[in-house]
């Protein structure tokens, strides 16, 4: 028992160690090292993922800019796991779960299949379809043309309420251009506030820091007068204290 648990111990510290000294690069999905900047297969530059968001993925896939999205397993900031995990959980057979993120094709793929569900419902219901006509070789075709869709939607509704537990459940994110521009204006603003800061303490040292009086004797004329320090005109003779 004990040597299980040791056993387990160490499996669990190797895992742990593996986490944090690789990660997946959420495009190509090729394993680096955590402190590496850049994916070495694709270019992808790891901090430009903290400036992302669904709502520009969404809007580069609506422009049919394919090639700016990336369908990451980290959900962005407007991205609630858990809202999303019940609207999976109480619509997700009709796919708002992907319609909410912005994938298009799964939703659709629910939508038409759920629309055939319906119909074979409906058809039995007033009693189109019977046992023998299910059973007829064509009809049959017909009839499973019609429920397969939707058995297999349910199949994918089940994996992506545990994708989304799990945080596995992909999401297309795309650069958000607002959160680039305000981290931008906030540089901005912060360099100006600094400089101005440190012109404020530089006039302010230039007026009350006193120059010092100092007494020379003046080469022109030979007398011992008191100058400020760093001053150059004899006050008696107006010549230069130098010579």
């Amino acid at each position: 028992m004990i040597c299980n648990l040791t056993i387990i111990c160490i499996f669990d510290k190797m895992f742990d160690m593996k986490k944090k000294i690789f990660k997946h690069c959420p495009r190509c999905n090729q394993k680096s090292p955590v402190g590496q900047p850049v994916c070495e297969k694709c270019g992808l530059i790891f901090s430009r993922m903290e400036k992302v968001s669904n709502s520009a993925g969404k809007e580069a896939l609506k422009n049919g800019d394919k090639n700016k999205v990336i369908f990451d397993k980290n959900l962005p900031k407007d991205v609630n796991k858990w809202k999303l995990f019940f609207l999976a959980l109480f619509l997700g057979w009709i796919g708002l779960q992907y319609e909410r993120v912005g994938r298009k094709k799964l939703f659709y793929y629910f939508l038409i299949s759920f629309c055939l569900l319906f119909l074979f419902s409906f058809l039995i219901l007033i009693n189109v379809f019977s046992t023998d006509i299910i059973y007829h070789k064509y009809w049959g075709i017909l009839s499973w043309m019609m429920i397969l869709p939707a058995s297999f939607g349910l199949i994918i509704w089940f994996v992506s309420l545990v994708q989304i537990l799990s945080g596995s459940f992909k999401v297309p994110v795309s650069i958000d251009e607002s959160l680039v521009l305000s981290d931008y204006d906030v540089k901005i603003a912060s360099e100006l506030i600094n400089k101005a800061k440190s012109e404020r303490v530089e006039e302010n040292s230039k007026i009350f820091t006193k120059k010092k009086k100092i007494k020379v004797i003046c080469k022109s004329c030979g007398s011992s007068v008191w100058v400020t320090e760093g001053e150059e005109i004899c006050p008696k003779c107006d010549e230069n204290l130098e010579g």
